[in-house]
């Protein structure tokens, strides 16, 4: 807790690092040194990286980073830590010259020379460090830091997703010193024991039928009529065409839905970590011990389910309720015949045509801190805000992906309720303003009910796709979404990929498939019972 606190008081006391670099993503802190944005860079062993962005070695110095005494300043001076990738053979191996052939060949000095020159690290093999290479002063500084101030990385359980939590919780915090709000010792605590599902678990058809009258088609010009084996041969391709006709997309949709469905089932009652990848068929099994983690609200993954779920159904209901009515508004609208309606047609329709990744790439832009579209308008040209808001971390994150889905997702129901419009009669319009109803009368008694149709299956769609939107968090925030813009589908995602841990991944899915399985019957049911009312 005092390293996580020591590191974010940088931003949140010590006023050392931009506020505006709480945002950062990726490399970006290394492409603002190379570009003379910030001059100083927290990295270790950065020359190939900063080789990459066009800086020249000779163009920066490196030095160690200084330990902060503190009162009165004793202790070891540890500023590093000394750690690398073990290759490990077990005695029972099936190939054991194999495996000892390719440890040998990866401590070789030449492919040390490679792998270490590529990472910009100190090979551990000391015959390889003797080579020009690793003569570099940047590697001279690191050569020092091992040997004089340095520690042994200690032996932890879990180390990945030991990482993915510590480093989800300085995220975080950093978010709060950015957004302003103290960080002591008591929150630093509680963020590091967040619940959080990146931290892995403790071990505790409709058939049809044709008549013969049907099947055969009497040709009154014919002098005779065809014969048993004719007839059967002619009922055969009029029954089989369709379905011929549906094998190719039946094919694709068995391969690509419902096979990785049933080995995400099959999936979700291993116990699937990342030592089973090789053959994952090997994992033990676990029973119900997956779902039961996932359900247990009490436990922290199951918090972190739930709350994940929240967050979800909320976004969800906003973002479907926001697209519907833009679109249903802006369609209604573009009924009437005025000049340049196909001009505005075809711009609402942007949105939706551009790739996800080039669009929400653009709002990430937009909302950044410092240099945004967002902040230079709502706050240096209109004065809205007091100060430049943070959208991509903090309690914001979550306003700033509902815009992005609901701009993305719009036009979407504009074009469905469009369409339909196209199908009420003129005359229905023409007689209700004869008769004195206004505009308004006219869309609740005229326009509303005729799309009951259209807007029932829009709705249904905009909830699954919007429920299940992995896209728009993933490119807008990266691999680790905000708490407050934690998605369900994102959160899966952490829960299988970035802590290998397959097994409670799938058993997330396959619950979330439940949930929407069941609502979708629900919402059929209840809708057609209510069209049956109408019509009855």
């Amino acid at each position: 807790m005092a390293a996580v606190k020591q590191y974010v008081d940088l931003m949140a006391k010590d006023k050392v690092i931009p506020v505006g670099n709480a945002e950062y993503a990726q490399n970006q802190s290394v492409s603002d040194f190379a570009k003379g944005k910030t001059a100083m860079l927290m990295w270790q062993s950065a020359s190939a990286n900063l080789k990459s962005q066009g800086m020249s070695e000779s163009s920066y110095g490196i030095a160690p980073i200084p330990v902060q005494s503190g009162t009165p300043g004793t202790g070891a001076q540890t500023n590093s830590m000394v750690a690398g990738i073990n290759l490990a053979v077990f005695k029972n191996t099936n190939n054991l010259d194999g495996s000892t052939k390719f440890v040998k060949f990866m401590t070789s000095d030449a492919e040390q020379k490679i792998l270490n020159t590529a990472y910009s690290s100190i090979p551990p093999v000391k015959t390889a460090q003797e080579d020009t290479a690793f003569n570099t002063p940047a590697n001279a500084v690191l050569k020092d830091t091992l040997a004089k101030s340095a520690a042994a990385l200690p032996q932890v359980a879990d180390e990945s997703q030991f990482e993915t939590a510590v480093g989800t919780a300085v995220k975080d915090l950093f978010a709060d010193a950015a957004a302003g709000r103290a960080v002591t010792t008591a929150s630093v605590k509680a963020e590091l024991q967040r619940p959080s599902s990146r931290c892995r678990r403790s071990e505790s058809t409709v058939t049809s039928t044709v008549t013969p009258e049907a099947a055969v088609r009497k040709d009154s010009s014919a002098t005779a009529a065809p014969g048993p084996r004719r007839r059967r041969t002619d009922r055969i391709r009029r029954i089989g065409l369709p379905y011929l006709l549906l094998l190719p997309a039946l094919i694709l949709e068995l391969l690509v839905h419902l096979v990785p469905m049933v080995i995400g089932i099959v999936m979700s009652f291993k116990e699937l970590t990342q030592f089973y990848i090789r053959d994952w068929g090997t994992a033990p099994w676990s029973g119900f011990d997956n779902y039961k983690v996932s359900v247990d609200f009490s436990a922290p993954v199951g918090k972190a389910l739930l709350h994940s779920f929240f967050v979800t159904v909320v976004f969800t209901l906003l973002s479907v309720a926001f697209c519907w009515l833009l679109g249903t508004v802006t369609a209604i609208y573009m009924q009437d015949n005025f000049r340049g309606r196909g001009f505005l047609r075809a711009l609402f329709l942007i949105p939706y045509a551009l790739p996800v990744y080039a669009a929400v790439i653009t709002w990430v832009f937009m909302f950044q801190h410092d240099n945004g579209l967002v902040n230079h308008v709502l706050h240096d040209q209109l004065h809205i805000t007091s100060k430049p808001s943070f959208w991509l971390i903090g309690d914001n994150s979550f306003y700033a992906l509902l815009i992005v889905h609901v701009w993305k997702g719009w036009p979407f129901a504009f074009l469905i309720v469009m369409a339909g419009l196209q199908n009420i009669p003129r005359e229905l319009y023409e007689a209700a303003s004869i008769d004195g109803a206004g505009m308004l009368q006219q869309i609740r008694r005229i326009t509303l009910p005729s799309l009951r149709p259209v807007n029932q299956v829009l709705v249904l769609v905009l909830f699954l796709w919007t429920f299940n939107d992995f896209n728009t968090p993933y490119v807008l925030f990266g691999r680790s979404a905000p708490e407050a813009a934690d998605l369900i589908s994102v959160h899966i995602y952490q829960a299988s990929f970035v802590t290998w841990n397959f097994g409670t991944g799938s058993a997330m899915s396959v619950l979330l498939l439940l949930f929407l399985l069941v609502v979708t019957g629900v919402y059929l049911v209840v809708t057609s019972r209510g069209r049956k009312a109408a019509n009855g």
